[in-house]
């Protein structure tokens, strides 16, 4: 079962970078599909995302919020599998926290 939604975190990974990057254009910025975490149940789908610039992220953010229903949609029609989990976008902070840290390694070996 594990490997299956393994799989099924791949297929909606690639599948909602694919509708992003065709269908969601936010002007200058950059989202990058990071992580899809599925329930066991199949039921719900957290998609993690990476805004660049991170300033931009509660903007970008607000975006794919409104736009969840239509990338659903697509999602639905383009991933042939009996239930399509429902899609949850999130911010990753992980690359943020990453820039943070290494910034205050900087200061501290000054």
């Amino acid at each position: 079962m594990k490997n299956r939604i393994e799989r099924i975190n791949q297929l909606i990974r690639e599948k909602v970078a694919e509708i992003l990057l065709r269908d969601i254009f936010v002007k200058g910025s950059l989202i990058t599909v990071q992580q899809v975490s599925t329930s066991k149940d199949l039921n719900h789908a957290k998609i993690k995302v990476s805004v660049m610039p991170f300033s931009e992220s509660a903007r970008v953010m607000k975006i794919l919020e409104k736009q969840a229903p239509s990338v659903q949609i697509k999602l639905n029609s383009a991933v042939k599998i009996r239930f399509v989990p429902r899609i949850k976008f999130y911010l990753d902070m992980s690359e943020e926290k990453a820039n943070r840290v290494e910034e205050i390694l900087k200061n501290i070996t000054k």
